[in-house]
């Protein structure tokens, strides 16, 4: 098993290559999950504040029927 240096650092040199080149899938992968989770994030956000949106504006009609009965019971 006498290899000379060169073939040492050649083979060093190919898993090193491939270690990086794991790393740099492993990383894509990492990257294309969080883009996915953070649309998930986003979507469900904008679902909950159309929600409250819509809560604000039933309160905001409720608030206004209160002042309007509020209004005209004294007048």
């Amino acid at each position: 098993i006498n290899k000379s240096h060169k073939e040492i650092i050649i083979e060093v040199l190919e898993k090193t290559d491939q270690a990086i080149m794991d790393r740099f899938k492993q990383i894509d992968a990492e990257v294309k999950t969080l883009e996915k989770e953070k649309d998930k994030i986003q979507s469900y956000s904008s679902l909950q504040i159309d929600d409250l949106d819509q809560k604000v504006k039933k309160l905001e009609k409720d608030w206004n029927d209160l002042m309007n009965r509020v209004y005209f019971n004294e007048s």
